[in-house]
């Protein structure tokens, strides 16, 4: 009889267990708790601003500024993009660049940063966002002239 009940009691026991684990991995970060915007970025639609700082010529510290106007997949306008992206190593006539950007969308912004290379798929963290997006995190996925966000919350 004792036996039984140290059964019953470890089983009550992992099925407790279970039901927690399986809880936390439904409310963690999961992809299928991912939303996905998609646009496109009308580069040199608006502003670019190239400021070369001492030395002259390609160095670190060299920065760019730019507002240009985002497209959804149909080409209707989506937004704007503003940002700015300093030069951060320069090694084998490769720029890496750190770039804050902002995305404003209908329903409130996005704002994302990290290392963006030219000729590459670059990744940004989601550091935040107003309105709608308010909490946001995540990835952007900048492949020029596509950027993609893959949003949690």
């Amino acid at each position: 009889m004792r036996g039984i009940a140290i059964l019953v009691g470890t089983v009550a026991l992992l099925t407790g267990v279970a039901a927690a684990l399986a809880q936390a991995g439904s409310t963690s970060g999961s992809a299928s708790n991912t939303r996905i915007i998609k646009a496109k970025i009308v580069a040199e639609s608006f502003v670019r601003s190239d400021v070369d700082t001492p030395p002259k010529g390609p160095s670190e510290g060299d920065y760019y500024v730019f507002h240009d106007r985002l497209e959804d997949m149909h080409g209707a306008r989506a937004g704007l993009t503003d940002g700015q992206c300093t030069a951060v190593a320069i090694e084998n006539k490769t720029t890496r660049y750190q770039c804050l950007v902002i995305e404003t969308l209908p329903h409130g912004t996005l704002i994302h940063d990290g290392i963006f290379i030219v000729n590459t798929v670059s990744r940004f963290s989601i550091i935040g966002g107003t309105g709608e997006y308010l909490g946001a995190g995540g990835e952007a996925i900048f492949a020029p002239p596509f950027i993609e966000f893959h949003l949690s919350h």
